[in-house]
């Protein structure tokens, strides 16, 4: 696997096929030939006049983790050649352009318990681990799930960054009115009405996140209220 130290890959066929093997450790590719495919892919992404570096950079090492993958299955198939004794029964195969409904047809099928379908963690990583036989723990599960979250976590970071900037900016705000408070009342004042915040967090996550347990959310929300209260009354 690449780290951040590895040096940058380079915009050639040749070089990420070379990459590919040497980070797998793998050197047949089977009998597939995709050369000038390949070829044909980078000089046309050397020649995008709009690509950026990093761009760039991500799609060579996706081309590498492509070509990784490839490796691994020639070798599991030499390995495992009664994979070609499996019977292959009138498979289904949906084409169709982006966005014209084939995810939501593909995800239709699959709801059918006899259709046998390729599922994220297959589609991610269709080699299983070394050792791995039918009924043990499956380490590619958890994996595609942490890539899942990571998808979701980037798409949310995306769409939900403005908010996030206007909070980034609004909260060291908020600690500098608690501090200048704090020169104005007894600090034993100050710090508890401070918390009063959780009590605004636990009727927002309640009432429009829909949470769990809000009624024991409400519960200590008003303990802290009644807290705060006597702590200002006294």
């Amino acid at each position: 696997m690449s780290t951040v130290l590895d040096k940058p890959l380079e915009a050639d066929a040749d070089v990420l096929i070379a990459e590919a093997r040497r980070r797998t450790g793998l050197d047949d590719y089977g009998p597939n030939r995709f050369d000038v495919a390949l070829h044909s892919q980078i000089s046309d992404l050397v020649r995008q006049d709009n690509m950026t570096e990093q761009a760039l950079r991500g799609h060579l090492e996706g081309a590498v983790r492509n070509l990784s993958m490839v490796l691994r299955m020639q070798d599991f198939f030499t390995r495992h050649p009664e994979i070609e004794d499996q019977p292959i029964v009138a498979p289904v195969v949906i084409i169709g352009l982006q966005r014209t409904g084939t995810s939501k047809l593909f995800w239709n099928i699959a709801a059918d318990p006899q259709w046998n379908v390729l599922y994220t963690w297959q589609a991610l990583d269709p080699i299983p681990p070394a050792g791995w036989e039918p009924g043990m723990p499956d380490g590619r599960l958890e994996a595609a799930k942490i890539w899942c979250e990571q998808q979701a976590f980037m798409a949310s970071a995306r769409a939900l960054w403005r908010h996030a900037l206007v909070l980034a900016v609004v909260s060291p705000f908020g600690y500098i009115l608690v501090l200048y408070a704090a020169r104005l009342a007894p600090l034993s004042h100050v710090a508890p009405a401070r918390e009063v915040s959780m009590l605004f967090a636990a009727l927002l996550g309640g009432r429009l996140l829909g949470e769990a347990d809000r009624g024991l959310r409400l519960i200590g929300a008003a303990c802290l209220a009644f807290g705060v209260v006597a702590l200002a009354s006294g």
